[in-house]
């Protein structure tokens, strides 16, 4: 031997005593010179190992596939009851459409309150009932709710400025002149 090759012994020496001194032991089956029998007795166990993994695997899609027809019924009973609500959804929409007046324009149609006479207002004849509206707006009002006429709202036009007054030189008198 050399003094490179028994230098690089003693460190490795060393280096193992530092391990073992941790407590790090570093537990290789390689490094260990092994019988063919214990080499053939590990082969074995991994192989083992591998076949009861496979083996358990195989197993749980087997559950799964059993539990198949079961999820596939509960998935047409949840399609079921999901297509049953869009259904009542859809019907209570269309009713609803039917009922309410549209949007038309820009406003939106307000049922006014309809005026009702008590028992002790009301008149003793129908000749003697009065009519509370005009017929002419109490038919425009039917259009509007039927979506026939947009619904509106009375237009009044407001002075941006306050109207100026002049007097003419020909009303003032001689005086004020």
């Amino acid at each position: 031997m050399t003094k490179k090759d028994e230098e690089d012994e003693e460190e490795n020496d060393e280096d193992e005593g530092e391990d073992e001194e941790e407590g790090e032991k570093q537990h290789n089956p390689y490094s260990i010179k092994l019988t063919r029998t214990q080499r053939n007795k590990m082969k074995r166990k991994v192989e083992q190992d591998r076949e009861r993994a496979k083996k358990m695997e195989l197993k749980a899609q087997r559950r799964k596939f059993e539990k198949l027809p079961l999820l596939l019924k509960e998935l047409d009973e949840a399609e079921q009851v999901q297509a049953k609500q869009l259904a009542e959804k859809r019907q209570r929409k269309e009713q609803k459409a039917l009922l309410s007046t549209k949007r038309l324009g820009p406003h939106r149609y307000e049922d006014g309150l309809k005026q009702v006479l008590l028992t002790d207002e009301l008149p003793q004849s129908l000749r003697a009932l009065k009519t509370p509206e005009n017929p002419f707006t109490d038919c425009f009002k039917s259009l509007q709710k039927r979506n026939f006429i947009e619904p509106r709202k009375k237009v009044t036009q407001k002075r941006k400025y306050k109207k100026k007054t002049y007097e003419k030189r020909s009303t003032k008198m001689e005086w004020e002149l």
